[in-house]
């Protein structure tokens, strides 16, 4: 809903689609995957169920289940890593057509761009090369596991770690430039909620990192429930998925939920958005349109020249 919602803002403001649109499209597109892959685990009972224990020594019973779930729960994580991969590189995309002007943010936005691509790929190929070639080890057999596989417990929550410092990184990103804009601090701290919209992402992928610590490190439960644990960590990869998706999408879908007074709301902070202009950004003088587009939807800068002083007008493109 919120995809669309973004694109059809995009379509009825004449805004081009960019990188940013493209990417966390493809992004929804791998979460609705793992949506059915999940779907199909709950219709043939390995995902919502408990695995079944001896009444005596309290040790699992494994029976066909567990296998067949773990078969899933590999693939879910491997294509929910290539999910968060997209939607974090599409909000730093989006980042750099607000701020375009701005020299040192795009510097620094290409470092993250990098280490987004890098962290995706590395922690992919290190779930999907676990058990070297022999991908159905991992879910075949104890003996299987043990001869092929890399059983590590920290890489999983290695991960979980590295996805929330990533997004921590993400949403500090446009803090500095915003909190240096010529407004008051409560417009300063309204314009940084907008961008902070993925924190709930960020919250979602804290608690999942604590749960996976939980299970993977060896708790009593994450050894006697293999079903419940796994189905625990695979939910909460959707949570943290969607909820990345929606605060990606819910900036550019504003203009839906705005009536008379929000407009004219919006109208009077941009009105008073200004940002003292470098050197190197004098080149970039560019003219004001559409004044009632989103606040989301790109804000660019553009450098304007006085007598007495540069500064960068921040408008809705």
């Amino acid at each position: 809903m919120c995809v669309a919602m973004r694109f059809w803002v995009r379509k009825t403001r004449k805004v081009k689609l960019g990188g940013d649109d493209w990417t966390i499209l493809l992004g929804l597109l791998l979460m609705w995957a793992v949506n059915g892959t999940i779907l199909n685990g709950v219709s043939q009972k390995i995902f919502g169920y408990h695995t079944k224990q001896d009444p005596g020594t309290g040790e699992i019973i494994i029976t066909w289940k567990e296998p067949l779930q773990v078969e899933f729960t590999t693939i879910i994580l491997l294509v929910h890593t290539v999910t968060l991969g997209l939607i974090k590189f599409s909000v730093v995309l989006l980042y750099r057509r607000i701020f375009a002007a701005n020299r040192a943010f795009n510097i620094w936005s290409t470092i993250l761009c990098v280490v987004i691509v890098l962290w995706t790929i590395a922690f992919f190929f290190a779930a999907l090369f676990q058990c070297g070639t022999h991908f159905s080890a991992f879910w075949s057999s104890d003996a299987a596991i043990a001869q092929y596989c890399d059983m590590e417990p920290w890489a999983t929550t290695t991960f979980c770690i590295t996805d929330v410092l990533t997004d921590f990184l993400i949403l500090a990103t446009p803090v500095p430039i915003v909190w240096n804009l010529q407004m008051s601090l409560s417009a300063r701290l309204a314009l940084c909620l907008v961008f902070a919209l993925g924190i709930l992402s960020t919250i979602s992928g804290t608690i999942r990192a604590v749960l996976t610590g939980i299970f993977e490190l060896g708790t009593e439960e994450g050894f006697r429930d293999l079903l419940a644990a796994n189905t625990i960590i695979v939910v909460w990869c959707i949570v943290e998925s969607s909820s990345a998706i929606i605060g990606a999408c819910l900036p550019t879908a504003r203009p839906l939920f705005q009536g008379k007074s929000a407009e004219s709301i919006l109208r009077s902070v941009q009105s008073i958005f200004s940002l003292r202009s470098n050197s190197q950004n004098s080149s970039t003088n560019r003219s004001v349109r559409n004044q009632g587009h989103n606040l989301d939807d790109e804000i660019a800068l553009r450098a304007t020249s006085k007598t007495s002083q540069n500064s960068v007008a921040i408008s809705a493109v």
